[in-house]
C-alpha cells in the first residue's frame, strides 16, 4: 500500500518481485485507492480527523458544508496535521452518535476545544449538519430551527470561560427542557467546561430536567491521556511547529522526560513548538521541568516581558471579556485605559497583528469577526497579573464596560477561582460602574433588555460580592430591600430570591422578609406553580430545618394526592400555538423534583409516573 501514484506497469513489476520471494497472494493499492476509501467512508474520516487537513477539503464535503466548515477550521487549520486520536476523542464520537450530546470536561488547555472542533468537522461530513458555534444558553434556543434536524450546536466554556458564572447555570436550567426536545428531534450538542467550573456548576444544574448529565458515558474527562498519547502529541507539535532545526535537535533528548511529566497537557506541546514561548527558555532538564510544572507562572512572566503596546492590546481584549469585535471601536473609557497603559488604539492594532497566532487569534464569530486570546490560559495569566497590581485593577475597572465587569470580577474575596478581586479601596469605583449599568429604578420593565440588565446585576450582587460590599451597596440603595419584599410571587426562583438567600447567609436579611419569602415558596409549591423549594439550593437556604420538614410533610399529604387536579389546571391554561414542551416545563420539573424527593415510595412514584404520562400524551 502506497500513497504514491501506481501505474499498471509498476503494479506488475511489484507483483512479480513479491511472488519471486514466496508471497502467494498479492494485492497492491496506490494513492487512487486510498483517496477513494477516504471519500467513501465517513466513519473513517470521523475516526481519523487528520484527513480533513489533507488536500482540498471540498473533495470530501459538499459546497454548503465546505463553506460552513471554514469558521470551524479557521482557528485549527494549522493543527489538523498535529491531531492525535485519543481515547477521549473516540469516547466523544461514540457519545455523540449514541446520545446526540456530549459534555467535555477537563483542566485548562487539556484539549477540550480541539475535540469539539473535530466533532464539528465530523458532523459536517457525516450528517451534512449546519454547524453553529454559540456563546450562551439563550443563543442555543434562539438559533434552534425545528425544521432543521441536522443542526450541530457547540458551546465552549458552557458555564463560564475562566470562572464559574451562576447566571449561566440558571440560564441552562431554564432551557434544559428545550434541549431535551432538540435532542429528540436529531440536534447534536457539544458542551465544554473546565473541570473546576463544572464541579461547581454541577451543584446548580437540575438533574431531573436533563438526566443525560447523570450518565457518565456522555461526561468525558479529557485529562486521561496515556503516555503514548502524550508522546505522540508532543512529537507532532515539535516536528510540525515553527521552531528552527537547531532547537528541535537540542530539545530532542529531553522530549521523553517532558511527555512523562504528570502536569503535561497538549498546550505545553504547542508552546514548545512556538518560538514566541521559548525565547528565554534554556534547554536543559531542570528548565524544561519548570516549563511544564510551573506552566502558569512561566506564561505570566512571558506576558510581563512583552512590550508596552502588546500588553495594552491584551488588556483591550481582556476588558472586552475575551471577545474584541473587529474592526475595533473603543469606548472613551477604554481609550483612556490604553493611554494610562502607555499606548493608543493605533499602536494596539499593530501589536495585535504581530501577536496573532501565538497569543491572539482573529476569527469569525456570530456573523462578524473578533480578536480573542489564542487560548483561555492567556486570559488566565493576564488575570493573575491584574490581581497582583492595584494600579492595573484600577485601570481595568475604569476602562471596562459595566456589563463585562459583572462576569470578570468579585467585589471582595468570595472564593471564586480565577476571578479578579476588586479590593475595598476600589469599591466606590464599582458603585459608580453598577449605577452606570442601570440608572433607572431597579424594576422589571416591558423592555427585555432592561429585564436582563437587572437580572445580571442581581446575579452579580448575589454571587460575586462580599458581605462588606453588600452592606455598603444597600446603604447607597435602600430601595433594593423594598424590591426584594415586593418580588413577584410567581418568580420565586428569580435573582431577587437568590440575593435574599445571600443576605440571609450574612445575617443581613430582615426576619419578616425571610418568613414572607418562605411562605411564598411553600404556597407556590403546594399549588403546583413552582418547585424551587424542592430543587433550588438558594431558595432552600431560606428555610429552617423545621420549616423544611413541615413543608415536605404537607407535600406528601396535600400536593401528591392532588396531582391530577394540578395537571388538569395546567392543561386548561395551555395557549394554542405555544410550544407545549416549553409551556409544561415547570410541571415536568415538579414531577422530576417529586420523584427525586419521594422516589423510594412506590405509591408516590406510581402516581407521578401516571400523571407525567398523561400530560405528555
Amino acid at each position: 500500500m502506497t500513497n504514491a501514484g501506481l501505474s499498471g506497469e509498476m503494479e506488475t513489476r511489484i507483483d512479480q518481485q513479491l511472488r519471486a520471494v514466496g508471497v502467494k497472494q498479492v494485492r497492491i493499492h496506490g494513492s487512487t485507492w486510498i483517496t477513494q476509501q477516504i471519500q467513501e467512508n465517513k466513519r473513517l474520516r470521523a475516526l481519523v480527523p487528520r484527513v480533513y487537513g489533507i488536500g482540498d477539503l471540498s473533495q470530501i464535503l459538499d459546497e454548503r458544508a465546505y463553506q460552513q466548515s471554514q469558521a470551524v477550521l479557521e482557528f485549527m487549520k494549522e493543527d489538523l496535521a498535529k491531531v492525535v486520536v485519543t481515547d477521549a476523542y473516540q469516547e466523544a464520537v461514540d457519545a455523540i452518535n449514541e446520545h446526540g450530546f456530549v459534555l467535555l470536561i477537563g483542566e485548562p488547555a487539556a484539549g477540550k476545544t480541539t475535540i469539539a472542533s473535530l466533532l464539528a468537522m465530523a458532523a459536517l461530513d457525516q450528517w451534512n449538519s449546519l454547524v453553529l458555534k454559540l456563546d450562551d444558553p439563550k443563543s442555543v434556543v434562539a438559533h434552534w430551527n425545528p425544521h432543521e434536524p441536522s443542526q450541530f450546536i457547540w458551546v465552549d466554556d458552557a458555564f463560564g470561560v475562566t470562572q464559574y458564572e451562576d447566571s449561566l447555570v440558571r440560564e441552562w436550567n431554564h432551557i434544559l427542557a428545550n434541549i431535551r426536545t432538540m435532542l429528540s428531534r436529531g440536534v447534536k450538542i457539544v458542551l465544554t467546561s473546565r473541570d473546576y467550573i463544572y464541579k461547581r456548576a454541577r451543584q446548580g444544574l437540575k438533574d431531573g430536567v436533563f438526566p443525560l448529565l447523570n450518565e457518565s458515558q456522555v461526561v468525558i474527562d479529557v485529562r486521561d491521556l496515556s503516555l503514548y498519547e502524550k508522546r505522540q502529541i508532543l512529537y507532532n507539535h515539535v516536528k510540525l511547529g515553527d521552531q528552527p532545526m537547531h532547537f528541535r535537535s537540542e530539545i530532542k533528548p529531553y522530549l521523553e522526560g517532558v511527555a512523562s511529566q504528570a502536569r503535561f497537557i497538549p498546550e505545553i506541546a504547542r508552546r514548545l513548538a512556538d518560538p514566541n514561548f521559548t525565547k528565554t527558555l534554556r534547554v536543559n532538564e531542570q528548565e524544561l521541568d519548570q516549563f511544564v510544572e510551573n506552566r502558569e507562572l512561566w506564561l505570566q512572566q512571558l506576558l510581563e516581558e512583552l512590550d508596552t503596546h502588546s500588553k495594552a492590546a491584551l488588556a483591550l481584549i481582556y476588558m472586552r471579556n475575551g471577545q474584541l469585535e473587529s474592526p475595533i471601536n473603543v469606548q472613551p473609557s477604554e481609550s483612556d485605559a490604553l493611554g494610562r497603559l502607555g499606548s493608543d488604539l493605533g499602536q494596539s492594532r499593530i501589536a495585535l497583528e504581530a501577536l496573532e497566532g501565538s497569543f491572539v487569534l482573529h476569527s469569525h464569530a456570530n456573523d462578524g469577526s473578533v480578536w480573542q486570546f489564542r487560548h483561555p490560559t492567556i486570559g488566565d495569566s493576564y488575570s493573575a497579573i491584574l490581581a497582583e497590581s492595584h494600579g492595573l485593577i484600577d485601570i481595568f475597572v475604569q476602562g471596562s464596560e459595566p456589563e463585562r465587569l459583572l462576569r470578570q470580577v468579585t467585589c471582595g474575596y468570595v472564593g471564586l477561582e480565577n476571578a479578579v478581586v476588586v479590593p475595598s479601596s476600589l469599591f466606590p469605583q464599582m458603585f459608580l460602574k453598577l449605577e452606570e449599568l442601570q440608572s433607572t429604578q431597579l424594576h422589571e420593565t416591558s423592555d427585555p433588555s432592561d429585564f436582563w440588565t437587572r437580572w445580571r446585576l442581581l446575579a452579580f450582587l448575589s454571587g460575586r460580592c462580599s458581605a462588606g460590599f453588600l452592606e455598603s451597596y444597600l446603604e447607597r440603595h435602600p430601595n433594593l430591600m423594598v424590591e426584594l419584599t415586593n418580588c413577584d410571587q410567581y418568580h420565586i426562583t428569580s435573582m431577587e430570591v437568590s440575593l435574599a438567600a445571600r443576605l440571609h447567609e450574612f445575617d443581613m436579611l430582615p426576619r419578616q422578609l425571610r418568613e414572607r419569602l418562605v411562605e411564598k415558596a411553600s404556597k407556590n409549591l403546594l399549588e403546583g406553580e413552582d418547585c424551587s423549594a424542592l430543587n433550588d439550593k438558594g431558595v432552600q437556604k431560606l428555610f429552617t430545618d423545621e420549616e423544611m420538614e413541615d413543608l415536605l410533610l404537607r407535600v406528601r399529604e396535600d400536593l401528591v394526592p392532588d396531582l391530577d387536579d394540578i395537571s388538569d389546571r395546567w392543561e386548561s391554561r395551555y395557549p394554542d400555538g405555544e410550544d407545549p414542551e416549553d409551556f409544561f416545563q415547570t410541571l415536568f420539573e415538579l414531577f422530576d423534583s417529586l420523584r427525586n424527593q419521594f422516589g423510594d415510595d412506590k405509591k408516590i412514584a406510581e402516581i407521578i409516573k401516571r400523571e407525567e404520562s398523561q400530560v405528555r400524551q
